[in-house]
């Protein structure tokens, strides 16, 4: 059974929160998301001055699958495609509802489907974050 965790990205702070750092998510009836944040979090609160609730967020989704380093690959991640012995291109993880599964995005349009390549692929950013890492994406 794949694990499912998420994460989120704060509009409003402009900051990355981790799957350890979300306690319950709601899906309210806008079809948005409200977060509840749990333990670890009191430098994090301290910044935004919250009461543990954060509704102006991007939620995105462990695809379950890790890169060639080991690290988890999330929905808005910027992955880069090794080959023979350099990094050719950089592509954007994202779901693709008529395929029902995570998909590789370059230049916008669906590359290749994530669960083939994911060996050769390394974790370089995401798409919140590391904005410049768009520019081929």
């Amino acid at each position: 059974m794949r694990e499912l965790k998420f994460r989120a990205w704060d509009k409003e702070t402009k900051t990355m929160i981790s799957d350890e750092w979300i306690q319950t998510l709601d899906l309210r009836e806008d079809g948005n998301w409200t977060i509840y944040l749990g333990g670890g979090m009191k430098q994090y609160l301290t910044q935004k001055q919250s009461d543990k609730k954060i509704t102006d967020c991007i939620l995105m989704q462990y695809t379950g699958l890790k890169d060639c380093k080991g690290k988890e690959i999330y929905e808005g991640d910027i992955v880069s495609q090794f080959s023979g012995s350099e990094y050719q291109c950089e592509m954007a993880v994202m779901w693709r509802d008529d395929h029902c599964g995570f998909w590789l995005y370059y230049h916008n349009e669906p590359h290749l489907d994530l669960n083939h390549y994911r060996e050769k692929l390394e974790v370089i950013g995401n798409v919140y974050e590391n904005v410049e890492l768009l520019k081929g994406v």
